[in-house]
């Protein structure tokens, strides 16, 4: 086979894409290109490109189970009845593999299985890389402060800084990570120094 046009290697590449949509290992599609081309400089084009495409799947789909369990963690909780007694219920995402398939509801908070923990804790310190660490931390001191009772004025006076930093730090930590509500705040602070300090 000579060195192919645009137009074959873009078949090329399909080809590879739905074999391994078929379940194909990516080390035999990376063996299959380097049978089927000729020039070196394709073969590493071909596998250069189907890698990055395996990682870009593989990412989008670990953000899209991050987001789909924190959407489900962000469900109302409930009030129902267990015998002649009205208990709380908490969310809980059903889980099958990496995808979230429905909410149900128990009376003990969810817990995530040891392996997916981890999984989640990898995303979360993925998503969380473009703020700066000093930032992070800092924002967090300055929630912990407005939950116990002072003003951001005062905040700010502490750490000799304008109010609106203190203000800006926090929207900016509440937008970027977690949707975090005041009934969940304390666990989100624990959560977040655990996963900083595993990514260090």
């Amino acid at each position: 086979m000579s060195k192919l046009n645009k137009a074959e290697m873009l078949e090329l590449k399909n080809n590879y894409f739905k074999k391994l949509d078929r379940g194909i290992e990516l080390e035999k599609i990376l063996w299959f290109i380097e049978q089927d081309v000729v020039d070196t400089g394709q073969v590493n084009k071909l596998q250069k490109d189907i890698v990055k495409e395996i990682k870009e799947r593989e990412y989008r789909e670990k953000v899209k189970f991050y987001e789909d369990v924190n959407e489900a963690l962000d469900s109302p909780e409930k009030w129902i009845m267990r015998g002649h007694a009205i208990v709380k219920a908490y969310p809980h995402p059903v889980l099958r593999g990496i995808n979230v398939v429905g909410i149900e509801y128990k009376t003990t908070p969810f817990l995530f299985p040891d392996e997916l923990w981890e999984l989640y804790c990898e995303i979360e310190v993925e998503l969380s890389i473009h703020i700066p660490e000093w930032k992070a931390n800092r924002a967090i001191d300055f929630m912990m402060l407005r939950e116990q009772g002072y003003k951001d004025s005062q905040i700010a006076r502490m750490y000799n800084l304008n109010p609106s930093v203190v203000t800006n730090n926090i929207a900016q930590l509440e937008e970027d990570r977690v949707k975090v509500s005041k009934k969940d705040l304390e666990w989100y602070k624990q959560f977040y120094l655990f996963v900083h300090k595993k990514a260090l």
